[in-house]
């Protein structure tokens, strides 16, 4: 697989992660579309340093993005952990 080929692939799930300028150069394109992550309101940049940080066993390249669906389980999973770890004082 190709530098190209592997840019528009989810390191996590390993399906094609819809980047739209992975798929510009795949198409030969001058100029990219719009992606979906500029869509999302969270900092996808921001959500996956939080995510690596709380995941050090994962190593994610520079040069792959995430698909939409690896981040909203992101989202939800960190959603989840901070629901569950907070512990209120007993009065």
């Amino acid at each position: 697989m190709d530098k190209v080929e592997l840019a528009g692939q989810c390191p996590l799930c390993l399906q094609q992660n819809g980047c739209a300028m992975a798929n510009h150069h795949q198409a030969g394109q001058n100029e990219p579309s719009p992606c979906w992550c500029q869509s999302v309101p969270e900092s996808i940049t921001a959500v996956l340093s939080q995510y690596t940080q709380s995941q050090p066993q994962l190593n994610l390249p520079d040069n792959q993005c995430i698909c939409q669906q690896c981040i909203e389980k992101i989202l939800a999973a960190m959603t989840i952990n901070a629901v569950q770890q907070y512990q209120p004082d007993d009065h």
